[in-house]
C-alpha cells in the first residue's frame, strides 16, 4: 500500500499533475520530472558535451532496465520506435507458407490488425476473427480457431477499448500446443501490471514508451524469446543489425580504406538485429529513466495501486448509475475503464465536444467505442475520480 504521504511525493515527481486531472494513460501518460531532466542531459551530453561514447552506453543501461522489467535476456531486447514498428518487424519477418493462418481478435487496435491483413495479402495466409461476447476474450473462443496452420497468435495483453485483460499464459499454452508463436501487444500493460515474459508463455512483444511506462513518444520496445530468435528475419535491416564482428570490421574499413561496400555473412544472433536506423539516444535516456523510476516503485506495488484506484471508479459508477464495459473483476482488468453516463458518444463531433468540456475545466480524459476511458494510474488519487464525474453530472445539466 502507498501512504498518503508517498502519493504526494510521487505526484510531486509529475509537475503537471499540478495543472490537470491526469486520467489518460491509455493515450499518453505525463513523464517524471527525473525523465524530463534525463533527456534534457541526453541532449546536453551529445550537443554539448560531444559524448558520443555515452550513446551505446545508454542503449545497454536501457536494455538491462527492460529485461529486469520483463523478465527477460539482454540480447531478447530491440530498442523500437514505437509498438507498430515491433508488430511489422514480427509480421514481416515470418517465413508465411500459403495455409497458414494467424488468429486475432475484434477488440484489437488497428495497429495490431493491419499489419497481419498485409501480410496476408502477400503471401495468401488467412486472418482469424475471435470474436468478443460482451467485451470477455474467452480462451475457449480462441481454442475453436486455433489449428495446426496456425503461425501466430497475436493479441493486446489489455485491450485498449475496454480494459479487458486477456488470460496470456492459457492462451500461450494453445499456441504452443500446435506450434504456434504468441505475439503480444503489451502498451496499454507494460508499467500497469507485472508483465513476466517466462512465466506467461510470450514469444514475441511489442510497446511503445510513451502510455503506462511513463517514458517517451519515438521509444518502445520489442523482446523475441531467444529460441524463436532465428525464425524471424527482419524486412529492414541496417549497419546495427549485422553480426558484432562484422560490424567492428566493416567499421575498421569505413574508416581506413575503401573495401566497405560489401555484403555480409550474417545478421547479428540477438535481438540487435531488429535495429536499424539512427535513434534519439536522448529520449533512450528518458526511457531508460522511466523504466527505472517504475522499478524503483516496484510494479507489482503499481499494480496493486492501480487495482485499488480502478476498483473505486467502478464503485463510483455503479453509484451513479453509469454502464461500463469493462470487467469487474480484478483478473480481467489493469487500468482502462470505459463507461457511458447517458451521453451519445458514437459521433465523432459529441466525443470531441465532451473531450473538449472536460479539458476545460483541466480534466484530461478519452474517448473510444462510444464511451469515456478514463484510466488510474499509480500518481492518480480518488479525489481525480471525483473530480471527473462532479464534471460529467456538471456538462449534462448544462446541456
Amino acid at each position: 500500500m502507498f501512504s498518503s504521504q508517498e502519493i504526494e511525493k510521487i505526484r510531486a515527481d509529475f509537475p503537471v499533475l499540478k495543472e490537470v486531472v491526469h486520467l489518460a494513460a491509455a493515450a499518453t501518460s505525463p513523464m517524471p520530472l527525473s525523465t524530463i531532466k534525463a533527456i534534457q542531459e541526453g541532449f546536453n551530453r551529445i550537443y554539448l558535451k560531444w559524448d558520443w561514447s555515452w550513446a551505446k552506453e545508454v542503449e545497454k543501461e536501457c536494455k538491462k532496465a527492460i529485461s529486469r522489467l520483463i523478465n527477460s535476456e539482454l540480447d531478447e531486447i530491440a530498442l523500437i520506435r514505437s509498438t507498430t514498428e515491433g508488430i511489422n518487424a514480427v509480421a514481416s519477418g515470418i517465413s508465411w507458407k500459403k495455409g497458414d493462418n494467424v488468429v486475432i481478435d475484434d477488440l484489437e487496435y488497428p495497429a495490431n490488425v493491419i499489419p497481419w491483413y498485409h501480410q496476408a495479402k502477400r503471401h495468401g495466409i488467412e486472418v482469424r476473427i475471435v470474436r468478443n461476447v460482451g467485451g470477455f476474450l474467452n480462451t475457449e473462443a480462441f481454442s475453436e480457431s486455433i489449428d495446426k496452420n496456425t503461425r501466430v497468435v497475436a493479441v493486446s495483453h489489455v485491450q485498449f477499448v475496454n480494459g479487458f485483460r486477456v488470460d496470456l499464459k492459457e492462451l500461450s499454452k494453445m499456441a504452443h500446443e500446435v506450434g504456434a508463436l504468441l505475439f503480444v501487444d503489451a502498451i496499454q500493460s507494460l508499467g500497469a501490471v507485472k508483465v513476466d515474459v517466462r512465466e506467461l508463455g510470450i514469444d514475441a512483444m511489442s510497446a511503445g514508451g510513451y502510455k503506462w511506462l511513463c517514458g517517451p513518444a519515438d521509444t518502445g520496445l520489442l523482446f523475441v524469446r531467444r529460441e524463436i530468435m532465428e525464425e524471424i528475419s527482419p524486412s529492414y535491416i541496417g549497419f546495427e543489425s549485422i553480426d558484432d564482428e562484422e560490424e567492428k570490421k566493416l567499421w575498421a574499413d569505413v574508416v581506413t580504406g575503401l573495401s566497405y561496400v560489401k555484403g555480409y555473412k550474417s545478421l547479428s544472433k540477438t535481438a540487435k538485429k531488429f535495429e536499424y536506423g539512427s535513434r534519439s539516444h536522448a529520449l533512450i535516456a528518458g526511457l531508460k529513466s522511466s523504466v527505472e523510476y517504475l522499478l524503483t516503485i516496484g510494479i507489482e506495488r503499481i499494480e496493486d495501486r492501480i487495482a485499488e484506484l480502478v476498483g473505486y471508479l467502478l464503485k463510483r459508477l455503479n453509484e451513479e448509475g453509469y454502464r461500463t464495459i469493462t470487467p469487474i473483476e480484478r483478473k480481467y482488468r489493469a487500468g482502462i475503464v470505459n463507461f457511458n453516463p447517458g451521453i451519445d458518444l458514437k459521433k465523432e463531433e459529441e466525443a470531441e465536444k465532451l473531450v473538449s468540456k472536460l479539458r476545460e475545466k483541466r480534466i484530461v480524459v478519452s474517448v473510444r467505442g462510444g464511451g469515456i476511458r478514463a484510466c488510474c494510474h499509480f500518481f492518480n488519487k480518488a479525489e481525480d475520480v471525483d473530480k471527473l464525474l462532479e464534471a460529467i453530472k456538471a456538462i449534462i445539466k448544462r446541456s
